[in-house]
């Protein structure tokens, strides 16, 4: 076979190689517990696990490298306005999951939305407590294996919680303020009003069903 005619044979059977490569499964996930922080040097370690221990997530990351604060500062200027939500800014986020019984590695963009908080301007200890949401996605690939190319599947992440943000002045700058830590707890959604409702009767009925049921047989004893 002639160079060319193999350069083109091979090209072929790349293309043909990569067409036949399955697109990851999108699997939305509900985290219902866990949660994680940043601390002053910007590291921090996330758990997160749906209702039914299904999906187990240990994330990893840095300011530097990974996920940031909205609008973060360091150092803060008093009376600054700082948003407490983080995001991933380059999907260098690592760590491992747990999926179905499966071990895997995971990359991604975990986001978490909150509000923004106005610190005092007189520097000193100051502490916030605000509502955040938990979006965005990571990737699940086997280990040894490419997390470019071989993505088996893409949760989708949802949930809700708390964000508990500590500040303090900056070291050498007592004038500035600086992040203490930021922790993040995830809790498990209320029911809606209209869900209640429909859950009391709901049971309310099975209650006077089995009552029904017991004064029958006893009649008929």
């Amino acid at each position: 076979m002639r160079p060319l005619k193999l350069f083109a044979a091979t090209l072929f059977v790349c293309f043909c190689a990569a067409s036949l490569q399955a697109d990851p499964v999108v699997v939305p996930v509900t985290i219902t517990s866990g949660g994680g922080s940043f601390n002053r040097s910007g590291a921090g370690f996330f758990q997160f696990s749906n209702a039914d221990g299904s999906v187990l997530l240990n994330v990893e990351t840095f300011f530097t490298a990974a996920m940031n604060p909205v609008n973060r500062c360091r150092p803060c200027l008093p009376g600054s306005t700082i948003n407490l939500g983080f995001e991933a800014i380059d999907g260098d986020v690592r760590g491992t999951a747990v999926f179905n019984g499966t071990n895997y590695l995971l990359t991604g963009f975990p986001q978490g939305f909150a509000g923004s908080v106005t610190l005092p301007t007189t520097v000193g200890d100051a502490s916030f407590l605000l509502p955040f949401t938990l979006g965005g996605r990571l990737d699940l690939f086997l280990p040894g294996t490419s997390r470019e190319r071989d993505v088996l599947f893409t949760l989708q992440l949802s949930g809700m919680g708390n964000v508990f943000a500590q500040f303090g002045a900056a070291a050498g700058r007592p004038d500035l303020y600086n992040i203490t830590q930021n922790i993040y707890t995830v809790t498990a959604p209320i029911p809606e009003p209209a869900t209640m409702t429909l859950l009391i009767t709901g049971l309310a009925g099975v209650g006077v069903a089995v009552r029904k049921r017991r004064k029958a047989h006893n009649t008929e004893a």
